[in-house]
C-alpha cells in the first residue's frame, strides 16, 4: 500500500506543477520506505498552477503497479501573522515613543478590552531631531508575496476640550512604510472619530488598515513605520498626528 506522508502540507502560493509530495510505501512485511518521485503518477483532480484558498485532492498511483494508489484531500486557508508593535524596535525620543496600555473604544463606546500599543510617535516625529520609527521583524520560511495590514488609532484631534473630534485622514500623510528597506506605496484612510465628552475615544479607537501587497524574502524581514517629519498635517496640539500602533499583520 502507499500513502501520502503526514508531514506534507499544502499552502497558499505553492505551485501544483512543482510541489514535491512525499509518498510512503508499506510492504506485506510492514516495512516502509519513501517512494521516489519518478516512480509514481500524481494529479490534483485536473487542477494546476498556483494554490489559493480552497480544497485540493491529491491522487497518487505507482507507475509499475497502477492499482496501488491513494488520495488525500487538503483544505488550504490563508496564513495570518500578527506582529505586535510593542515587540518592535524603536528609534526616536524613547522617553515619548513607548508601550502604553489603555481601554479600547468601539463605535463610540468604551469596552472591557485592554490593549497594549506603541504611542508617542506624534510627539517624537514633530520634535525629535532625527528619525522616529518602529521596526517589526518577521522570519519567513520562503520568499513570496503577502498582504500587509496595520492596526492604528486616530491622532488627528481638532479640539483640546469637549466635544472632541478627530477627522479622517490618510495614514500616508504622516508616515512612510518600508519593507526590507524599500518604500511601500500605499493609501490608507484612518476613519473619523468623535465623542461629546471623552477624549480617550479618539486616542483608543483602532482600525485595521489594508496597506497592500509586499514582497517577503526568505529569512528575516523588516517592516518599518517611519514618522514623516516633513508632513504639514497638524492636530490641535500642533503635532504631526502619527497614531498609536497596535500591530502589523501579514496575510500569506
Amino acid at each position: 500500500s502507499i500513502e501520502i506522508d503526514d508531514s506534507f502540507r499544502l499552502s497558499v502560493g505553492d505551485n501544483l506543477d512543482q510541489v514535491y509530495v512525499p509518498v510512503v510505501a508499506t510492504t506485506n512485511n510492514d516495512e516502509s520506505f519513501l517512494v521516489q518521485a519518478t516512480d509514481y503518477n500524481l494529479d490534483w483532480d485536473g487542477k494546476t498552477g498556483v494554490v489559493t484558498e480552497g480544497t485540493y485532492t491529491c491522487n497518487v498511483s505507482l507507475k509499475e503497479y497502477p492499482n496501488i494508489k491513494t488520495s488525500k484531500t487538503f483544505t488550504v486557508v490563508k496564513e495570518e501573522i500578527y506582529i505586535q508593535s510593542e515587540s518592535a524596535s524603536i528609534t526616536g525620543d524613547t522617553s515619548k515613543v513607548k508601550s502604553a496600555n489603555g481601554t479600547e473604544w468601539v463605535n463610540g463606546n468604551i469596552t472591557n478590552t485592554t490593549v497594549t500599543v506603541i504611542g508617542g510617535m506624534d510627539n517624537s516625529t514633530t520634535k525629535y531631531n532625527g528619525t522616529t520609527s518602529l521596526t517589526h521583524t518577521y522570519n519567513s520560511a520562503s520568499t513570496g508575496s503577502a498582504k500587509l495590514y496595520i492596526r492604528c488609532s486616530n491622532a488627528n484631534e481638532t479640539s483640546k476640550v469637549a466635544p472632541y473630534s478627530a477627522p479622517s485622514y490618510e495614514l500616508n500623510q504622516v508616515v512612510k512604510i518600508q519593507v526590507n528597506g524599500k518604500d511601500v506605496t500605499f493609501k490608507a484612510i484612518i476613519p473619523a472619530v468623535s465623542h461629546k465628552t471623552e477624549a480617550d475615544c479618539d486616542w483608543w479607537t483602532f482600525t485595521e488598515l489594508e496597506i497592500g501587497d509586499v514582497q517577503l524574502q526568505k529569512g528575516e524581514n523588516k517592516i518599518t513605520i517611519i514618522g514623516d517629519r516633513n508632513s504639514t498635517l497638524k492636530n490641535c496640539w500642533n503635532e504631526i498626528p502619527v497614531p498609536k500602533f497596535d500591530y502589523v499583520k501579514l496575510v500569506k
